[in-house]
């Protein structure tokens, strides 16, 4: 019978049988970066419990996790998406700000409808692929201080780009703020260069598990730098360290806490100009 499979044990898993989001999040874990605790729900397991899905997450995920205080992101991990010739970006779904059973089966749910979109099926035919399986991952999700995304190999080989921005991500991915932007070294992240940007306001997790939600800066925030040296400095490591370990250029969503550690939320292969991306 599928069972659901925590981070340590996602790194024994196939990229088909858990999706590679999934199972590259279990590699970094594996070798030592930090990445928020996790775990994945095969597509087997969803089929095999499709008549009580809820009551079997219920009793394996509170084995696992303190349901009622602690708040998710409920992630897709499909078997055709954070691939190197296919990264699926703006089609499959995360759900932020999850918290409780009820709201964790309502994410998967909207998780699994993607599934079926049109936006799926035209970009299933053009990958020539027939059989689109979703897995989903159920992660905690950190409550950042700043957030951002970078990718290695950019401008230069020797190089990484980053774009950063006060509490969640979720805006830069989706190009709805602008952020600031950085180029540095990937050595200790010498001879760097910041572009301010113009974040308005800040977007975080609720603290009861009913999504997201924004307010404007606060004064820390106007007069701090989202790149600061030290910062920078943080986030090389982390950068090169990840491509070395998938050996080959990165696109990393990462995050830090309020506590000063950096997480790694998501990486995958940069999708370059041949990559499948959503339909335009």
């Amino acid at each position: 019978m599928p069972i659901l499979i925590p981070l340590d044990q996602a790194a024994d898993c196939s990229l088909q049988s858990i999706g590679a989001k999934a199972w590259r999040l279990g590699v970094a874990g594996r070798e030592g970066l930090a990445v928020p605790d996790l775990m994945v729900i095969p597509h087997e397991c969803m089929e095999a419990h499709r008549s009580d899905l809820q009551v079997y997450l219920s009793e394996e995920l509170h084995k696992h996790f303190d349901l009622d205080h602690t708040v998710f992101a409920v992630r897709s991990s499909s078997n055709a998406e954070d691939l190197s010739y296919a990264s699926a970006a703006g089609i499959f779904e995360s759900v932020l700000g999850v918290r409780g059973m009820e709201e964790i089966i309502s994410a998967v749910e909207e998780c699994n409808r993607a599934l079926h979109s049109e936006t799926a099926r035209k970009y299933m035919q053009r990958l020539e692929n027939d059989c689109l399986q979703m897995n989903i991952i159920i992660q905690e999700l950190i409550t950042p201080r700043r957030a951002g995304v970078l990718i290695t190999g950019r401008p230069g080989s020797d190089q990484f780009i980053a774009e950063g921005a006060w509490g969640l991500a979720v805006d830069i991915v989706s190009g709805m703020t602008n952020p600031d932007f950085l180029t540095a070294s990937l050595q200790e992240g010498r001879n760097y260069t910041v572009r301010k940007g113009g974040q308005m306001t800040v977007c975080l997790p609720t603290v009861d598990g009913k999504g997201i939600y924004y307010r404007e800066k606060s004064r820390i925030e106007l007069d701090s730098e989202i790149f600061d040296e030290a910062f920078i400095i943080q986030l090389a490591a982390v950068a090169d360290r990840v491509r070395t370990i998938f050996g080959g250029d990165q696109e990393v969503e990462w995050a830090e806490d309020n506590n000063g550690k950096l997480w790694l939320i998501q990486s995958r292969p940069f999708a370059n100009k041949n990559s499948l991306r959503a339909p335009g």
